[in-house]
């Protein structure tokens, strides 16, 4: 089980994680015992069940607040600066976490002295975590060697330009804890050359036995001329070997460059992650959605009723627009939204629009100051209210809340087939690309941002696109 875990998430990231869970557990069990004048009690004669609760779930969003500000992945915690930043920060988030958990539980539970426990708690949590990551860590591992704590096997697959970079690129950091074991090319001539110091093992055909044979992490794609469909069949092939994969191409330079999720500095690719759940996929998004949905639909039940009326008694024609549009499996299915447009108007000029995107001869797809878009419905676009609607395309199982977005028939109709692997999945409300750029990316960057969607889809995920997507409405972000 240990085993299996180091080899899925490095054994670096599990001793910061347990450094972290160490720091907070301390920080709470002191805590428990101060008073207003900081005399200490042992902690079995003042603990409470809210006390605990409040400080346990506290730790937990710390832990996923840490999580969202990187500082588990390789290019944060060998930069002692950055680490310490983001570490002031966060110890601010926990302050508040407690305050808020605090505030829910308090009424069962009376928090006696809570100003003294609260700061305690952050207080040394931090400290013990601030010096185990920014000294005790890094020392201990300086002692033990490289190896000591999660040295990862690479292998690279494509031994062009691209191959060849990223040798020298590793050689480069010397922080680095990985380790390029070989690379695999399909060019017979290449078979057993050294590259850059690094011998091609085989071609793709044998590539679960190198995997298996060398003992291999993480898989580099480094070819440099491929197709995008080439490219996604052969992340699929590599899925097989359990391994974590990177992609180093052109196709998914976007992803890099507007979502950053490599995890070591000197190096820019689009991580594939093999904890991506199976689980939540196929069975608890679903039930996340309908849950979230209904929430959504009780809360804002008020308003959305009111603009229901403002778009009913403002313009002639019906509340909701419902164009037929393309979802999982290629299924047309009616698609919700609040009508924000003169009833009856020609679509001829988004169709052009669309064109154009697809092709590549614009960036984005939105059309500004179209006449044909009604007063009230300039402003429930500016804020996407006028998407609200699709709530009940989720309830219907037609959509979820995260996804790629559903296409139109004329959309449908021109893309190529790598597009349409963006079916493979149920449509979202929101997605990658919407948080990640919305109306500033290219149509290819558009496909490969949901194609990569796909391929990561987890909760926490999705959680995180929610949670970008309320701040990219609130600031209407994109919105026309």
């Amino acid at each position: 089980m240990i085993a299996r875990l180091i080899r899925r998430y490095g054994a670096r990231k599990l001793v910061y994680l347990a450094s972290d869970l160490f720091g907070f557990a301390v920080g709470g069990f002191l805590a428990l015992g101060l008073t207003p004048t900081l005399a200490y009690h042992p902690f079995y004669e003042v603990v409470s069940t809210g006390k605990v609760v409040t400080f346990a779930l506290s730790a937990f969003l710390a832990i996923a607040s840490f999580r969202y500000h990187n500082l588990y992945k390789e290019k944060v915690v060998c930069t002692k600066a950055a680490q310490f930043v983001l570490l002031l920060k966060n110890a601010f988030l926990t302050f508040v976490f407690v305050l808020v958990i605090q505030f829910i539980i308090k009424p069962f539970d009376a928090f006696t002295y809570s100003r003294i426990q609260i700061g305690a708690f952050v207080l040394i949590a931090f400290l013990l975590i601030s010096f185990n990551r920014l000294w005790l860590i890094t020392v201990v591992s300086e002692r033990l060697g490289r190896s000591a704590i999660g040295l990862r096997n690479i292998l690279a697959i494509g031994a062009g330009q691209l191959g060849q970079k990223l040798v020298l690129d590793l050689k480069s950091d010397k922080a680095s804890h990985l380790h390029l074991v070989g690379f695999v090319d399909d060019d017979p001539a290449l078979l057993h050359a050294d590259i850059e110091g690094v011998n091609v093992l085989g071609a793709t055909s044998q590539l679960e036995h190198i995997v298996r044979e060398n003992d291999i992490h993480e898989i580099f794609l480094t070819i440099d001329s491929i197709t995008c469909d080439r490219l996604l069949d052969l992340v699929r092939k590599c899925r097989s070997t359990n391994c974590q994969i990177n992609i180093l191409s052109e196709h998914f330079g976007i992803i890099d460059k507007k979502v950053g999720q490599s995890e070591y500095s000197a190096l820019r690719y689009a991580p594939i992650y093999q904890n991506a759940s199976d689980l939540y996929r196929g069975h608890l998004k679903r039930g996340f959605d309908i849950f979230a949905a209904l929430f959504v639909l009780l809360l804002l039940s008020l308003p959305l009723s009111i603009v229901a009326f403002l778009i009913k008694v403002t313009s002639p024609g019906p509340v909701f627009y419902t164009p037929t549009s393309i979802g999982k499996g290629e299924k047309a299915f009616k698609f919700f939204k609040f009508r924000s447009m003169y009833h009856g108007v020609s679509h001829d000029t988004h169709k052009k629009l669309v064109e154009e995107f697809m092709s590549g001869r614009i960036v984005g797809a939105k059309l500004h100051n179209d006449p044909r878009v009604t007063t009230i419905g300039r402003f429930i676009r500016k804020f996407s209210i006028d998407e609200f609607p699709q709530l009940f395309n989720v309830l219907q199982g037609d959509m979820s809340l995260v996804g790629p977005r559903p296409s139109t028939i004329y959309e449908y109709e021109m893309m190529e087939d790598w597009h349409k692997r963006r079916y493979d999945v149920v449509p979202g409300m929101t997605g990658l690309w919407q948080v990640s750029g919305r109306s500033e990316v290219s149509f290819n960057d558009m496909i490969v941002m949901d194609l990569y969607y796909i391929e990561n889809c987890s909760f926490w995920v999705d959680l995180v696109i929610l949670f970008k997507t309320v701040g990219a409405v609130v600031r209407a972000k994109g919105g026309v």
